[in-house]
């Protein structure tokens, strides 16, 4: 804790930005000098841009209903602006500091998103409260470290982070629900998800380009949790439909409760069984990409964004085009077009891949868009879906060696999971390697040849990755060396008898 009168997010700094921690307070009044993007892990990052965006809703009067392109003319005055009203942040953020506090509230004050009845359960270790969280009914976090106590400012983030991302299933028993009925459990909002964020060079014109209006399932902006009083019961389900900002604020998913002293800090949590926010009574969260039938789009393992553009670019079986993201329609619409506030000049794109499915461990991608926007563009979205496709084959001609190399020397793993590890680190290489190529491609277009020379000489490198270790042994290096060859006959394998012309 940084004092002995307790921690509040409000005034208290745990928002990595800029190489150092800021409060909530310094991230808006300082926002016009802060960087576009905190710092620290993709998911920590994705859920602070959601919390603070509620805050720029209120503190700039764009949570007040009003005509698109109302709504689209004070998004551009804002961003000419480029900051925040000091006396708006100030009257908000005073308003609800009380609900704000992590540890050490003032009596007859209940703790930021926790809940008092859980103090009756034996908390667990402080060393398991990382940003991983167990499937089914195991309680257990993990990995774990030797650490007895965390400071206020890293409980904070981790406290954020599992409120968006925690999975689903039965853990400690919440006290006032002993027995063992039914508990069927949602997992938080961005479990599972592709969630896209665009990024300004400044952390107020960044949080700015995240207004949006609310989508057209919401029933207006309604209320984050701050802004109600505190529930009665933690166990009681949501009711009605969440409003934009309700949403973006993660509606509850567990019920948690941090164990703390004076001297040591935070020494253990509890989690107990919550009743999660079931689906049907969410609305369109603004940064999630959806397929057509609403569900969020969720990642292939290994990939991050840019190379899942097909789903921005295809269309359904239907003919119906998929649905992208709330705010990547809002930037296509017209009014928010007229009023140029998706500049490429201005703003890139952030995009957070989560890739945890039932694992024991939340895992993030991070990508960078430069510029999202033109994919939409016929040419452009041409060209991109003729390198994914290729890109996509050519993964696939790595990986089948891989797979020989293993069953020639007797390693292949039997369990589906240690065999996806197999392919891991070739996939990883890459598909880094190839991200410059994808937006060169795209934006500019390249020659079939030079597209297939780079999609070789990627796979080869991730390739190597992979059998690094490999072939350092004297007995496996001749299976490497043989399952290498493989290079010869890749233009034929990737193109067919396609002739070779130049990128359109």
């Amino acid at each position: 804790m940084t004092s002995k009168r307790g921690f509040n997010l409000i005034d208290d700094p745990w928002i990595p930005i800029g190489g150092g921690d800021v409060s909530i307070s310094e991230a808006l009044l300082d926002a016009h000098t802060l960087p576009g993007w905190p710092d620290g892990d993709p998911g920590l990052a994705a859920a602070v841009m959601r919390t603070l965006a509620v805050f720029a809703y209120r503190v700039t009067g764009m949570d007040q209903p009003m005509r698109r392109s109302r709504f689209a003319l004070e998004q551009r005055h804002l961003l000419d602006e480029g900051r925040f009203d000091a006396g708006a942040v100030v009257g908000y953020i005073d308003r609800h500091r009380d609900r704000f506090w992590l540890v050490g509230a003032p009596r007859g004050t209940l703790p930021f998103a926790q809940d008092l009845s859980l103090k009756v359960l034996e908390p667990h270790p402080v060393s398991k409260a990382v940003t991983a969280w167990a499937s089914g009914a195991n309680p257990m976090l993990g990995p774990h470290s030797d650490t007895h106590s965390l400071d206020a400012a890293a409980a904070a983030q981790r406290l954020v982070v599992l409120r968006y991302y925690s999975a689903g299933g039965t853990h400690t028993r919440h006290p006032d629900r002993p027995g063992k009925g039914p508990a069927t459990l949602e997992n938080a909002p961005l479990r599972g998800t592709m969630s896209l964020h665009p990024h300004a060079e400044t952390l107020a014109r960044t949080l700015i380009g995240h207004l949006v209006p609310p989508p057209h399932d919401a029933p207006g902006f309604g209320a984050p949790f701050w802004e109600s009083p505190p529930v009665e019961d933690p166990l009681a389900g949501h009711h009605g439909q969440a409003g934009l900002l309700e949403q973006l604020a993660a509606r509850q998913d567990k019920t948690m409760l941090l164990h703390h002293s004076e001297a040591d800090g935070i020494h253990g949590f509890t989690i107990a069984e919550g009743p999660g926010s079931a689906r049907a009574l969410s609305c369109t969260d603004p940064y999630l990409l959806y397929d057509e039938d609403m569900s969020p789009r969720k990642p292939r393992q290994g990939r991050d964004f840019w190379r899942e553009a097909e789903a921005l670019l295809t269309s359904a079986d239907d003919g119906r085009a998929h649905l992208s993201a709330e705010i990547l329609n809002w930037a296509r619409d017209e009014h928010a077009y007229e009023q140029r506030i998706y500049e490429p000049s201005e703003f890139s794109w952030a995009v957070v891949s989560h890739l945890g499915d039932q694992s024991k461990e939340i895992l993030w991608a991070l990508s960078s868009a430069p510029d999202l926007l033109a994919l939409f563009a016929p040419e452009a979205s041409l060209r991109a879906r003729r390198f994914l496709n290729e890109a996509s084959s050519a993964e696939s001609a790595m990986t089948k060696q891989l797979a020989r190399l293993r069953h020639q020397t007797e390693t292949m793993p039997v369990r589906p999971s240690d065999k996806a590890e197999v392919y891991a680190a070739a996939r990883a290489e890459f598909w880094t390697q190839a991200e410059p190529d994808f937006w060169t491609a795209a934006l500019r277009g390249i020659t079939s040849d030079e597209q297939t020379r780079r999609l070789r000489s990627h796979a080869l490198a991730g390739y190597d990755t992979a059998t690094a270790a490999m072939a350092r042994d004297q007995r496996s290096l001749l299976f490497v060396e043989e399952c290498r060859r493989w290079t010869a006959a890749w233009p034929r394998a990737l193109r067919g008898t396609r002739p070779n012309k130049e990128a359109p």
